[in-house]
């Protein structure tokens, strides 16, 4: 069978290197071919080198790569292992030295306990860890917590671990204060009500364990910014950006007239977005469903919209 540069396929596929024979019924014809082609395989495509004319797709007709015993039994030994602890490695082979030769029996028996406890988890701190990570995955997806903030979660409650904090004390519940401080570290609009929830625990447990925490490592952590929740709610209750924008400034006016901020700052930020939400009737967003979504009372909702207007009318 002739192809397009005047050569037996045949021959062309004796020429490959043995994993790059492919079928050559693929190629394209193409008379605009210079009259002496050199077809090479350049980024998975037949080109020839001479013109540039590009003659299709290569599809390679080699099988699934296999190991030998011999290529398996070359393999390096000390293969790098890694948990969340840390890396570490493993004794594979405990029937050589580093050298290839045999060990003698006592050798061996002794060689083969070791890469026993080398793999096992051998001290508390690892155990912990290892009873925490699923705790720490379960929680981060239901409040879809970015990479960084699990990793500071994760840095947190290796510092507990080391200050041992956790004796006597429930994993769930240290796991969540971790969280949520990781939270109050990056300024993130979750609430306390919310990371008890996703832990499915007593907000009061979470709180306590957080207070320890906090106290016992030293942390200190400003208050939680009220705009970054006006964003949220706002997203939530699909409120478009420039009513959003609204409410930011008219916290802004508040603040910029002497306004305190005495409580949860989730209330002032529900508390702004309703005022303005109330001028506009094509939004109904009545107090009960922001109060909600907020995880506050509509006493309390009412409350901070009084000390809204009359800070921002003053």
């Amino acid at each position: 069978m002739k192809n397009s540069f005047g050569s037996n396929s045949s021959d062309f596929n004796l020429s490959l290197k043995e994993d790059q024979k492919v079928n050559l019924s693929s190629i394209d014809d193409d008379d605009n071919c210079c009259e002496n082609p050199n077809i090479i395989i350049d980024r998975g495509i037949y080109v020839c080198s001479n013109c540039g004319i590009v003659k299709g797709p290569t599809y390679s007709m080699s099988g699934a790569r296999t190991f030998s015993a011999e290529d398996i039994k070359n393999k390096k030994i000390n293969e790098p292992y890694y948990n969340d602890t840390g890396y570490r490695t493993l004794i594979s082979n405990p029937n050589v030295d580093i050298y290839g030769s045999p060990l003698g029996a006592k050798a061996r028996q002794k060689y083969a306990k070791l890469a026993k406890i080398q793999k096992s988890i051998t001290n508390s701190y690892e155990r912990n860890i290892l009873v925490a990570n699923p705790i720490f995955g379960r929680i981060s997806a239901d409040l879809r917590l970015s990479k960084q903030a699990v990793h500071e979660a994760h840095n947190i409650y290796k510092k507990v671990l080391l200050k041992k904090l956790t004796t006597g004390r429930s994993i769930n519940q240290i796991v969540a204060a971790c969280i949520y401080i990781a939270i109050r570290k990056l300024n993130l609009p979750r609430t306390l009500e919310e990371v008890a929830i996703a832990a499915q625990l007593e907000e009061k447990k979470v709180a306590k364990n957080y207070r320890l925490i906090v106290r016992e490592l030293g942390i200190k952590l400003n208050p939680q910014e009220v705009l970054p929740f006006i964003s949220r709610f706002g997203d939530e209750l699909n409120i478009p950006s420039h009513y959003q924008m609204e409410a930011i400034n008219l916290f802004k006016k508040a603040r910029g007239h002497g306004m305190n901020i005495n409580g949860d700052p989730k209330s002032y930020a529900a508390a702004a977005l309703y005022i303005v939400m109330k001028k506009y009737k094509q939004y109904k967003i009545n107090q009960n469903r922001i109060a909600q979504i907020s995880y506050i009372s509509d006493v309390t909702l009412r409350k901070k919209m009084n000390e809204i207007r009359n800070a921002a009318c003053s």
